[in-house]
């Protein structure tokens, strides 16, 4: 089981590209909370990207410099808009001490 602090660098497009096909799939007016947030999980082959409304499921994996592995659940709106503001270069996202950086 992956251990819950995780690293990777990802480019933006990439990041973007996960958030974007994950998105559609989250609860727009979500009664649970955990319904507007999606999972990251770093692995060997990249970081996956999943998301669900309950009746509907996605999952994506992107390709990333995945420095540790782990799991990470954060809002998925917030995260895409953090996305879209970033330099179009490489971004190193962590969540060590429990904070996303």
């Amino acid at each position: 089981m992956a251990k819950s602090a995780l690293a990777f660098t990802i480019s933006r497009e990439g990041l973007n590209e996960g958030l974007s096909a994950i998105t559609p799939a989250l609860a727009k007016q979500a009664a649970l909370p955990i319904l507007a947030n999606i999972l990251l999980r770093s692995t060997p082959k990249g970081v996956l990207f999943s998301g669900t409304d309950l009746d509907l499921a996605v999952h994506t994996t992107i390709a990333a410099d995945v420095h540790d592995e782990g799991v990470l659940n954060v809002n998925a709106r917030r995260l895409l808009a953090i996305a879209k503001e970033l330099a179009p270069s490489p971004c190193r996202v962590t969540n060590g001490d429990k904070a996303l950086k």
